[in-house]
């Protein structure tokens, strides 16, 4: 939930300060949460194995 929180305050802020960012800037930043909502993604598939492995056991 962190990371998600971290994307949106990143767009947020990118949004907030657009006129002054360059095009590498603002690339990297888009760059950057697109590959954090990926790992958040990947975090909430496992997390989603892991309970239907413990729900299995039980």
């Amino acid at each position: 939930m962190a990371n998600l929180l971290y994307c949106v305050l990143t767009f947020g802020i990118l949004i907030i300060h657009f006129p002054i960012i360059s095009i590498a800037g603002i690339a990297y930043f888009l760059v950057e949460i697109v590959l954090i909502c990926g790992l958040v993604y990947i975090e909430l598939k496992v997390a989603k194995t892991i309970r239907k492995k413990k729900m299995e056991l039980c």
